[in-house]
């Protein structure tokens, strides 16, 4: 695959799509979010984090947590993350 004259690893391309994918699922999580449906917005969530293994999506996560009345899991996770 070129890109800008240069050949692309499969490695490479293959890590732009599953970048690719998080990221949609995040943009899923934000609507699911917004909407109030915070199970499918969790669900969302970790699926991004799975794809992508960014630490800022935990807080996302978090947040899931916490309206789904599972407070103590985000506390526990806040604690890990200082």
């Amino acid at each position: 695959m070129l890109a800008g004259g240069m050949f692309l690893s499969p490695v490479a391309s293959a890590q732009v799509s599953a970048d690719d994918k998080a990221k949609e699922w995040y943009e899923s999580g934000k609507v699911f979010y917004q909407e109030a449906r915070y199970d499918q917005a969790l669900v969302a969530f970790e699926t991004a984090y799975r794809l992508s293994s960014r630490p800022t999506l935990l807080r996302s996560i978090g947040y899931c947590y916490e309206k789904l009345g599972h407070g103590h899991a985000w506390q526990g996770l806040s604690r890990e993350l200082q």
